[in-house]
């Protein structure tokens, strides 16, 4: 008998509908662009959504969510099931959009993993998730493991470069998965959001 602790991974696949939800949300997402900002919590220069709920209503609508985020999220929950605790129900918590021009990135950062108890269930900001609505170059993210790594002897961490993943893919990974983007060479659109899924009680200790 033995318990498995979490592990950091990265899963990715590509959503089958792309061009049809890029056609409907892409152009009226760069209408809004007057109406972003700089999020004065960042390094990065990047116009984001993050700090403005009102222009974020669609991308909690079901239409998006069903076909964007939930299938691919259960695949991921089958496809790393025996590493990971399996949630008994998991909610979309913060959805926001990121736009970038040449030059802009984004710093290093976790997203946090904050949980709560409510009645007989943890509720834990458990997962992240990266949808890659607009690509003119190859993909900017990278993870970062940072050390000590388990059974390794190499103490600088561990980078995972995505530049091979193409518009249209969905990236998932644990929120405490520390992740940055390269400065941009060309345009940019990016849609981020957690998830926090729901345990038992008894899969955090008191």
């Amino acid at each position: 008998m033995h318990y498995a602790f979490p592990y950091n991974f990265v899963y990715w696949e590509k959503v089958n509908s792309h061009k049809e939800i890029k056609e409907k949300y892409y152009n009226n997402i760069l209408d809004t662009q007057n109406n972003l900002k700089k999020n004065n919590e960042w390094v990065g220069e990047l116009k984001t959504s993050y700090n403005n709920p009102s222009l974020n209503e669609f991308l909690y609508e079901d239409y998006f969510t069903s076909n964007v985020i939930w299938p691919y999220f259960d695949n991921m929950l089958v496809e790393m099931r025996e590493n990971i605790p399996l949630p008994v129900e998991s909610y979309i918590s913060c959805s926001w959009y990121n736009l970038y021009n040449p030059g802009d990135f984004q710093e290093t950062h976790q997203h946090d993993k904050n949980y709560a108890r409510i009645r007989d269930k943890i509720h834990v900001n458990a997962y992240c998730g990266i949808y890659l609505l607009h690509l003119e170059e190859t993909n900017k993210t990278i993870f970062y493991e940072e050390p000590p790594i388990p059974c390794s002897l190499d103490n600088s961490g561990v980078n995972f470069n995505t530049d091979f993943l193409e518009e249209g893919s969905i990236i998932f990974f644990p929120s405490g998965l520390s992740h940055y983007v390269l400065p941009a060479k060309a345009k940019r659109c990016t849609i981020s959001f957690n998830i926090t899924s729901v345990y038992p009680n008894t899969h955090i200790a008191s």
